[in-house]
C-alpha cells in the first residue's frame, strides 16, 4: 500500500492553495530530495524567510518516518495556507512518533520540530498508516 498525505482528515484546503505532493523511498539518501523539494517550493511561493525551519522540520519528519518504515513509500506533502505553511509526512508504520532521549545517535527530530513550529501533532489514518505535520507561523512580513 502506497501511504497517500492528503487523507479526509487533512485540513480542508480550497482548491488554489499552493501544494504539493511527493511520494519518497524511505531511505536516508532521499532527504536530499526532500530538502530540495521543500525548499524550492516554498522559495517559489515567496516563502523565502520559512525555507531554513521549513527544511529543516521538513528533514526531521523524514527522517523519522523512514526510520519507522524503512525503505517502503513515505508521502511528503506541504500545503500554503493563509497563516502558516502545513507540512505532513505519511508512513505505513502505525507506531506513534514519540519524543526520545537526546544521545549520541539522535533523538533530538521531535524536539526541533516542536520548537520551529507553532503546532505540531500527528493522526492515524485509514489502512493503518499514521501522518505527522507541523504548521509554521508565516511571519508577518513574508
Amino acid at each position: 500500500m502506497v501511504p497517500r498525505p492528503v487523507t479526509p482528515a487533512s485540513p480542508r484546503t480550497s482548491e488554489a492553495a499552493p501544494s504539493f505532493e511527493q511520494a519518497v523511498t524511505g531511505v536516508a539518501s532521499a532527504a536530499v530530495l526532500v530538502r530540495n523539494l521543500v525548499e524550492a517550493h516554498l522559495n517559489s511561493w515567496g516563502m523565502d524567510a520559512l525555507v531554513d525551519d521549513a527544511v529543516l522540520v521538513a528533514d526531521e519528519l523524514f527522517a523519522n518516518a523512514a526510520q519507522a518504515a524503512p525503505g517502503q513509500v513515505i508521502g511528503l506533502r506541504v500545503v500554503l495556507l493563509a497563516a502558516f505553511v502545513l507540512i505532513e509526512v505519511e508512513d505505513p508504520s502505525p507506531k506513534r512518533a514519540a519524543h526520545r532521549e537526546p544521545d549520541d545517535e539522535g533523538g533530538r527530530g521531535l524536539m526541533i520540530v516542536e520548537a520551529l513550529s507553532a503546532y505540531w501533532g500527528q493522526r492515524p489514518e485509514r489502512g493503518g498508516t499514521k501522518t505527522v505535520y507541523a504548521l509554521l507561523a508565516i511571519p508577518r512580513s513574508a
